[in-house]
């Protein structure tokens, strides 16, 4: 604009301006993406979208070490001293966080997450999905096994067998019947 004053608006040869009309092409994960987040919206979940950090008191909270957490060296705070690699911690801090205020709550989150691959020192991120109920009244099987299944069958998955995990974290559902 300075530079048209000084030099004179009438020097200016007006163009018109070149702007790709294409449609963009969009990706496989972003396709998965939003078809994974219409999904859990149209079954009455809230998206949410957490901090990448998470803290050392949050994860042993869960019973989880922040060994296999990447670590920062110049983290700002004691909040934010490790990079996510769980979506878990933070959606059960958004809950405990709201739960006096909504009896029922769902929550759900499509984010990346930070793991070690062969070394400390070789970092990568994928992303990851987590989905999370807290309500008052028992949760009956069915109910999260139906949720499981009509998602899955979203994203092109047919084949599906549902079997008991041996290794059940505290928080989890008892997965009885």
């Amino acid at each position: 604009e300075e530079i048209a004053r000084i030099k004179g608006y009438d020097s200016i040869t007006p163009t018109i301006p070149k702007v790709n009309l294409w449609a963009v092409a969009q990706s496989n994960i972003y396709k998965l993406k939003q078809d994974s987040r219409s999904f859990f919206t149209s079954k009455g979940f809230f998206d949410m979208y957490t901090y990448s950090f998470v803290n050392e008191k949050l994860v042993n909270k869960l019973g989880y070490s922040t060994d296999k957490c990447v670590s920062l060296k110049n983290y700002l705070s004691e909040e934010l001293s490790h990079m996510r690699n769980s979506l878990i911690p933070n959606l059960m801090a958004a809950i405990e966080e709201n739960y006096r205020d909504f009896d029922n709550l769902n929550l759900f989150e499509i984010e990346k997450i930070f793991n070690y691959w062969k070394t400390k020192s070789d970092i990568i991120e994928s992303y990851s999905l987590a989905w999370i109920i807290s309500r008052d009244e028992k949760i009956v099987y069915f109910e999260i096994q139906n949720i499981v299944s009509d998602f899955l069958k979203t994203i092109w998955i047919d084949k599906i067998v549902f079997e008991e995990a041996t290794n059940k974290p505290s928080y989890a559902h008892a997965w009885r019947i």
